[in-house]
């Protein structure tokens, strides 16, 4: 989820992910937002809160598809969501449809990208649990950075003008099967 821009990104998200209720069943629809000042690309994924790194979880159904987009991860159409075109925006809404199969706690992530050398990696939003689970707590493996290599989920759909986001160099037929690493040009 890092734009391969040649810059460091910011440290202090200007962004926010805020979602529509803090529990959720199998089945349920959750509006997230992700609002700021001024963007013009994003990357959006659920992810186990216990598992950062693991693969997008559940799948999103768009407010706005003049705006945003579906990506498809790990052969589950609608597994993260990006932007249209890079034209600004200030707020993203869009639905969260929790699988069956979820984990007891998902946390959403995102990737913003105001200007070519301004950008965040992995602002974390609200915790949301499934209810009569035990409360989240943090797990120690998410107080050190988390790896930003290349995950292991594909891309299916393709997208024509990509930067990897990985912190190796990779080529584009490798870009092709990395979901979740890749951001539309956004210069």
């Amino acid at each position: 989820m890092i734009p391969e821009h040649g810059h460091t990104p910011q440290s202090h998200p200007a962004h926010n992910i805020s979602v529509s209720q803090m529990t959720f069943r199998p089945g349920d629809q959750i509006k997230v937002t992700l609002s700021g000042p001024p963007f013009k690309g994003f990357l959006l994924e659920a992810r186990d809160a216990e598992n950062l790194s693991g693969p997008p979880v559940g799948s999103f159904t768009l407010i706005d598809s003049h705006v945003s987009q579906l990506l498809t991860c790990e052969d589950v159409q609608g597994s993260a969501v990006s932007h249209r075109s890079p034209s600004k925006k200030t707020e993203i809404k869009v639905y969260w449809d929790a699988p069956s199969s979820a984990p007891s706690h998902i946390t959403f992530l995102a990737t913003v990208v105001e200007k070519y050398k301004i950008y965040w990696v992995k602002i974390p939003g609200p915790v949301i649990s499934q209810p009569n689970v035990l409360p989240f707590t943090t797990p120690a493996a998410t107080t050190a950075p988390m790896p930003t290599g290349p995950p292991v989920s594909h891309l299916t759909r393709s997208v024509s003008r990509v930067f990897i986001v990985s912190s190796n160099t990779i080529s584009r037929n490798s870009f092709l099967r990395n979901c979740g690493s890749v951001l539309e040009d956004v210069c």
